[in-house]
């Protein structure tokens, strides 16, 4: 009797502890963007100007098959960096201020990083970026990108640029 009632204990825990999900964790990486090229062409403005838009296709949901999670896993995604590079042997001297913004269809444009003010002489210039989630954004297929400035002279060259964007995905996925 006590052989059976043991089993009956051995299989009903079985069951019960196979049939509980199993509770989720979180976890937190990286998503980096950095094939967004423009070009600020030349003008004789000063003052705010438009330096460059282009779009981008967004890589998350490769991102999140790597990492064996959904859309629906993920909590937030945060802007960690943002950086605009020269492409050619030119600097930053005639931005005052830069920003960077994000859109995508049916969202409202977003700023994501600003620099108030750039400092003279740099050729790779690493933005102060602002606190906002991305998620409704970067899970849209394609995503545009939006960099204005304030420009202290005219731009005489066209300049080509590189914007490198850095995310921190935060979700809770189950192990």
């Amino acid at each position: 009797m006590k052989k059976a009632i043991s089993i009956v204990v051995v299989v009903a825990a079985t069951f019960l502890f196979n049939s509980c999900d199993k509770a989720k964790v979180e976890v937190d990486f990286n998503l980096d963007i950095a094939n967004i090229y423009f070009t600020i062409d030349t003008t004789s403005v000063t003052g705010s100007v438009l330096l460059g838009a282009t779009t981008f296709n967004s890589t998350l949901q490769q991102e999140l098959d790597s990492h064996d999670a959904s859309l629906d896993d993920v909590k937030s995604i945060a802007i960690t960096g943002v950086e605009f590079i020269h492409l050619n042997p030119q600097n930053f001297d005639i931005v005052e201020k830069a920003y960077a913004y994000l859109a995508a269809s049916g969202l409202p444009e977003q700023r994501i990083a600003y620099k108030d003010p750039v400092t003279n002489g740099l050729t790779l210039l690493p933005m102060d970026v602002d606190a906002v989630d991305l998620k409704s954004y970067l899970s849209q297929n394609v995503v545009t990108f939006r960099a204005t400035g304030f420009l202290s002279a005219p731009n005489v060259q066209a300049d080509s640029l590189q914007a490198k964007l850095s995310f921190k995905v935060h979700a809770e996925v189950k192990p």
